[in-house]
């Protein structure tokens, strides 16, 4: 069962007890967090130690090569804790897909409007990175996009979505590409420019 978000007025013991209770009813199997803090995780994680309640198994943060508060928030937090973690907005809906270059593109899709935030030097230095690496690889820049994330040791998967069977042939290809120290160095540059 994944708590696709913390619910800050209820008291932390109370969620795990209830999860507790559905676990022994074979309800659930395990369970997950989504959008908490760093902070509510790691007091999660602690008082289900303590008080021997169930514990978060997964973690689904929003993280990819745009979004990369995962790497300093929570990295330490998953290692501490061997969770695994199923990562959303894995292409930022959309937009590390390379289908996004102006505003002119917006009309591409229903999302297109949300992309103005990442039409920006980050974003297109991004951009340019996932281009010259698609075309070393011969793939999509969404390919490219989940690869960097596949290959990242604390991701057990990410979550893509495909709206075309040929986006989903692209996502699918993502598991065949493997990224060199070069290749994912000049993402992670790309990605942490300003």
């Amino acid at each position: 069962y994944q708590s696709h978000k913390d619910d800050l007025q209820a008291p932390i013991e109370e969620t795990l007890e209830a999860y507790d209770q559905l676990i022994k009813e074979g309800k659930v199997r395990y369970i997950g967090a989504s959008n908490f803090t760093a902070q509510r995780l790691e007091e999660s994680m602690k008082i289900s130690k303590e008080k021997k309640l169930p514990e978060y198994k997964t973690l689904q943060p929003k993280y990819n090569l745009y979004d990369r508060e995962f790497e300093t928030e929570y990295a330490e937090i998953v290692k501490k804790n061997n969770l695994g973690v199923i990562t959303y907005s894995s292409l930022a809906s959309g937009f590390l897909s390379g289908k996004y270059q102006s505003e002119k593109d917006f009309s591409k899709s229903a999302r297109g409007g949300g992309m103005k935030k990442y039409l920006n030097k980050k974003g297109f230095g991004i951009l340019k990175a996932l281009h010259d690496l698609s075309v070393k690889y011969n793939c999509s820049p969404a390919s490219i996009s989940l690869a960097w994330l596949i290959q990242n040791p604390l991701i057990t998967a990410p979550v893509a979505s495909a709206t075309k069977e040929a986006q989903l042939h692209e996502l699918m290809q993502s598991a065949e590409i493997n990224l060199n120290k070069e290749d994912i160095e000049l993402l992670n540059n790309a990605g942490n420019a300003n």
